[in-house]
């Protein structure tokens, strides 16, 4: 041993955790109270500061790797976090000092390699065997791809299917919380998604974004709508950042992560495809649990349009997106049904957990 390791002896594997955390912590918390990623320091030479850009890399890649390999919920969750805030920033219209600022590299670093530990955890739980069995031909898939999503437990969950039936205010309430990951930014994602695709899918993309703009009528967007959920609950942004499950907050990244990296598009076509298709199979359940309750009917706008609409576009999307694409690149099959089975096993274990909260299995947060 020499006599540098003698006097500066190597953290112990806990306390080199501990340190990990409080770093990729305190990243999080400073690009969500400065409104993004801190500016690139122009202080000492290149090396030093790629040297201190590497030592985060590393800290970070040990985080990620113990909480999506290991299973170490806090690691998982301090990653999760991260990514959604540096999603939250690529989402913003810029202000202030960073009106004219580049994105960051390392930001853009970062954010590659959690989205990297995020796909690869959710590949390893796909069936590789049902991903090969999927046909490759248009109208032969978007049939086979029904059935799939009909089939799997995600769908017609129990949480919708018998929990929503005793289910109280303070439930609604929690379950929303929880929705607000994808829910305020499906716009978003609809306008991301349609870019260089070809006519008959974008038009269909198209005709999923100007609903969700609401027609046209402003106070009809989607957005507003989930807004109101949450104002006739109550529910405060405080709120939602203390109480959101860790699973939530895989399902927004995930979602986010397809959309913004053009390299994951015919998984995203695949992933939002099943989001549109198991909408009635869902609200019409919330719906009547509102109704039950004796809510303000103001909040129930945001499920009626969807349990409508979405009964025709979930549809219409293996019809006019995926099928036209398939015909025209066969191999990009499996990807589609990739992304397909993200959405339906992630949607399970963020379903699951929520189960699991609400009937007592750690009780809400």
């Amino acid at each position: 041993m020499n006599q540098l390791s003698l006097a500066n002896p190597a953290p112990s594997l806990a306390d080199q955790r501990t340190q990990d955390l409080n770093d990729v912590t305190a990243l999080a918390d400073q690009i969500e109270s400065a409104g993004g990623f801190p500016a690139s320091p122009t202080s000492g030479t290149i090396y030093s500061r790629l040297a201190e850009r590497a030592r985060r890399l590393e800290a970070l890649d040990r985080v990620c790797r113990s909480g999506f390999r290991d299973a170490d919920a806090d690691c998982l969750r301090a990653a999760q976090v991260l990514l959604a805030q540096l999603h939250a920033e690529r989402l913003r219209v810029p202000t202030g000092a960073a009106v004219e600022r580049r994105p960051s590299a390392e930001a853009d670093d970062i954010a590659e390699l959690i989205e990297s530990y995020l796909l690869g955890f959710e590949d390893r739980a796909v069936d590789a065997k049902l991903v090969a069995s999927a046909p490759h031909t248009g109208t032969a898939l978007a049939r086979w791809m029904r059935e799939l999503v009909e089939q799997h437990p995600a769908t017609a969950h129990p949480f919708y299917t018998d929990f929503m039936r005793r289910a109280t205010r303070r439930d609604l309430e929690y379950y929303s919380i929880q929705e607000t990951t994808l829910d305020p930014r499906f716009d978003d994602a609809m306008a991301l998604l349609q870019l260089g695709t070809p006519d008959i899918a974008k038009m269909e993309i198209a005709k999923n974004y100007w609903d969700e703009m609401g027609n046209g009528e402003l106070d009809r967007i989607h957005t507003k709508l989930f807004q109101t959920v949450l104002n006739v609950l109550g529910i405060t942004p405080s709120a939602v950042g203390q109480q959101l499950r860790t699973e939530a907050i895989a399902c927004g990244n995930l979602s986010m992560t397809l959309v913004l990296q053009r390299c994951h598009f015919h998984k995203a076509i695949g992933y939002y495809g099943v989001t549109e298709y198991v909408v009635p199979f869902r609200f019409g359940h919330v719906v009547d649990a509102w109704q039950r309750l004796g809510l303000d009917p103001a909040g129930l706008d945001y499920y009626h349009v969807h349990y409508q609409i979405d009964a025709d576009h979930g549809s219409a999307w293996f019809d006019h997106v995926i099928a036209p694409i398939v015909d025209a690149q066969p191999e990009t099959a499996p990807l589609i049904v990739r992304g397909a089975l993200y959405r339906l096993n992630s949607s399970e274990r963020y379903l699951n957990r929520l189960l699991s909260d609400v009937s007592g299995g750690s009780g809400h947060a």
